[in-house]
């Protein structure tokens, strides 16, 4: 593989990275919302109940949709870990590719003009400054 496709590949990495990101926010976004909508249900219903002199158990949150709130919470921290995971590797991934720079090292892509990768000299084609020797022409035994 080479330095091109190295930097394709970084590149679409990058992309999916954004996307896992997008999932998370979304999630988050959404179970946020649920839990939200949840407590202030029941926080309407528990305001209620402290005007009434009676309780109305009826009302209250069942156990499974407790189950659920919780679940929910749970899911929200592991898409918070993922994020700040991502986040880490891409802090980390910068950190690297500036320590290459400050070092003199070439990115992916990039090469010296001059030479091949073969390591010839380019600008002569590999022919030295001597022209080809060829044997037995002109030469008298």
């Amino acid at each position: 593989m080479g330095f091109r496709d190295e930097s394709i590949r970084g590149k679409q990495d990058v992309e999916v990275g954004k996307k896992r990101d997008d999932i998370n926010a979304h999630q988050i976004n959404v179970m946020s919302a649920a839990i939200q909508e949840w407590s202030a249900h029941y926080n309407a219903i528990a305001q209620e109940q402290q005007r009434s002199v009676n309780a109305i158990p009826d009302r209250m949150p069942t156990l499974d949709s407790l189950n659920d709130m919780i679940v929910s919470q749970a899911k929200i921290g592991e898409c918070l870990k993922r994020m700040q995971h991502m986040m880490l590797q891409q802090q980390k991934d910068l950190e690297e590719t500036q320590y290459m720079r400050d070092q003199g090292a070439r990115g992916p892509g990039s090469y010296d003009e001059e030479m091949s990768m073969y390591g010839d000299d380019i600008k002569n084609h590999g022919f030295g400054s001597e022209g080809k020797k060829r044997r037995g022409v002109g030469q008298n035994k």
